[in-house]
């Protein structure tokens, strides 16, 4: 398919890429009918999720095209999931009555985690008593959320429902059977939370870093009977209660991270609400993205420390962990400094999902543009402040979108857009799979002063979502990068990577939010023992000073992953990643242990201290 390249045209809600600062994935949507956001909302007039930066703070806002246009003044973002192919029935709306917190912590310490999957009757999850759990509040997101007839929303918050320890009991008392022990399974179904019925979720995994008792050779238990390293001899973190906000089935289902944001600030100022006056507050977010700048200065990224500030104010002392990412054997963050250089892109086939590649151009850059090359089709330059799609039958299968910067020292971001590469819906417009040409031009054929940036989002499976999606990611076409060919290993990146793939510099775009000082902690992984780095442990661009934990990820190389607990009684199950040594590092910083001062497991990357 060859198709022809248009200007895109603004839809319902009239998103111009002209306008300064705007956000390109809305310009793309709004000119697409919303299709791949599942369309637009029935109600008239329809109205969209957004974040808005207003008035020194962010709000997370439904918005009509007429209050959009008003909100124009300000930075403001579409938070909407992307929603897959194909999405099983859900169940009718759960009527909710209006509530409010009226639990808070007893505690010194309250543990906030923001993840998909609570298993409040399991365990790990017990009070002392054993007949309750240490669940203070759980949110479900979801627009069609668990918890029905004993849930409420808190004053504020227009979708999902919440639910207090008593609620939360009230399940476990109706499911504790002759002999005490509970029903999970009962308890779970009578609950109505199918997030928590398999064998693991990603949020069980989460807690058991945090909360479970030791496993026996797993990174919380070095030997038989031995309690983790970095545990006082009474933890804090056996008193503390816990307060979980559950992200909804389709931010699950979407791993590009499109309405992360919206999820975040609202997930996090729920748990905050839980605290008192004087006490610390440590979440963990076990969550990523590459659909920022990655420069510590997009919406998402300054949110977090917003919240932070808000706390302080109530004189809560807010900490926040997050994961580096996984990012660093991936072909999904490349450069380009000099006029015609370029990278391929491959598209793969039977892909569900849509694709987004964001660009993050140097700040004060002008005369210079971007030629989109599709798979046998003809050539295009996108310059600053256009948009412009590639069309075949069915409307527009790729999309570049171009806004210009908001201000002269800000840094443009562009958009590349991909639609699915396959899909069961008659007449949805296809993008051609296979290899994508990005070229660089510039007006006076020089060299950059700096690199233009490129991610590739995630477009893997979440743990719990439907297989639907297929990793797009840039082609070692040079073999400048991959560090597997002829059996050699390769950790960092040989000599400065100005045309190509880059692997350092690849970590989440959410941690970089540690850029900006504050109480915002990024945790890499390391092998338990030997300290080296875990070769997927995504790294900071060399010199750049970012403040940084590591925790075990891995027992060797021979042995990936670690020992969780899942969802149930007796579970045990091995994951792998950053996300699993990040809730190791919050468990410290509950017990308030120091961490071991000492270099950085990883030279390439800046500062940091080890947890051993």
């Amino acid at each position: 398919m060859a198709g022809e390249w248009r200007t895109l045209k603004p839809g319902a809600f009239s998103r111009r890429v002209d306008t300064a600062g705007t956000d390109p994935m809305w310009v793309w949507a709004d000119a697409t009918a919303y299709r791949d956001l599942g369309g637009l909302p029935a109600q008239d007039p329809p109205s969209l999720w957004c974040v808005v930066e207003r008035d020194n703070s962010f709000h997370s806002e439904r918005l009509d095209a007429k209050a959009a246009a008003a909100a124009e003044a300000h930075a403001i973002e579409l938070a909407m999931p992307v929603v897959p192919q194909r999405m099983p029935p859900v169940s009718p709306t759960v009527d909710t009555v209006p509530g409010q917190v009226t639990s808070s912590t007893r505690s010194k310490v309250l543990v906030g985690v923001i993840d998909s999957g609570c298993p409040f009757a399991a365990p790990m999850l017990r009070d002392a008593s054993g007949q309750g759990t240490r669940v203070l509040g759980l949110w479900d997101q979801d627009e069609n959320p668990a918890f029905a007839g004993k849930g409420f929303r808190s004053p504020g918050v227009q979708y999902g429902q919440a639910i207090d320890r008593e609620g939360l009991n009230g399940y476990l008392s109706a499911a504790t059977r002759s002999g005490g022990w509970v029903d999970e399974d009962r308890c779970y179904a009578a609950a109505g939370y199918t997030a928590v019925r398999g064998r693991l979720s990603h949020g069980a995994a989460v807690l058991s870093q945090l909360f479970a008792a030791p496993l026996y050779g797993s990174a919380l238990q070095p030997g038989l009977g031995k309690a983790p390293r970095w545990d006082n001899t009474h933890p804090a973190i056996d008193r503390a209660d816990l307060v979980f906000v559950q992200l909804p089935r389709a931010g699950v289902q979407d791993s590009s991270s499109a309405a992360l944001a919206r999820y975040l600030l609202d997930g996090l100022r729920y748990i905050v609400s839980h605290a008192a006056e004087g006490q610390r507050v440590v979440v963990n977010i076990s969550s990523g993205t590459s659909r920022t700048g990655h420069d510590g200065t997009s919406m998402i990224e300054r949110l977090l420390h917003t919240v932070v500030r808000e706390a302080k104010a109530q004189k809560i002392d807010l900490q926040i962990v997050l994961p580096i990412g996984n990012t660093n054997l991936e072909q999904r963050h490349a450069v380009l400094s000099k006029p015609g250089s370029h990278l391929d892109l491959f598209l793969p086939p039977d892909c569900e999902t849509p694709q987004y590649v964001t660009v993050r151009w140097p700040s004060g850059l002008k005369g210079a543009s971007l030629a989109i090359t599709p798979p046998g089709g003809p050539r295009q330059e996108v310059a600053a402040g256009q948009a412009l799609a590639l069309y075949g039958p069915g409307g527009p299968c790729c999309g570049v979108i171009s806004p210009p910067a908001r201000s002269e020292a800000a840094a443009a971001r562009s958009l590349l857009a991909f639609s699915a590469t396959r899909s069961p819906a008659r007449g949805y417009p296809l993008a051609p799979s296979g290899r994508w040409r990005i070229e660089l031009v510039t007006d006076d054929g020089q060299p950059l002063p700096k690199e233009v940036q490129f991610w590739v989002s995630r477009a893997q499976r979440n743990p719990g979502a439907l297989p639907r999606a297929r990793q797009a990611d840039f082609v070692d076409w040079d073999r400048s990068h991959d560090p597997r060919p002829w059996l050699r290993r390769l950790e960092d990146d040989t000599g400065q990577v100005a045309d190509g793939i880059r692997r350092a510099g690849a970590l989440s775009g959410l941690a970089t939010a540690a850029l900006n000082a504050g109480k915002v902690v990024v945790v890499g992984g390391v092998f338990s023992g030997t300290h080296e780095p875990s070769p997927y442990s995504a790294a900071a661009k060399p010199g750049t000073p970012l403040p940084e934990f590591s925790a075990p990820a891995d027992d060797s190389r021979a042995l990936r992953g670690l020992s969780v607990r899942g969802n149930h009684a007796g579970e045990v199950v091995r994951v792998v990643g950053t996300s699993f040594a990040a809730p190791l590092v919050a468990r410290a910083l509950v017990n308030k242990r120091p961490p071991k001062a000492g270099p950085a497991a990883n030279g390439r990357r800046g500062r940091g201290v080890l947890i051993p």
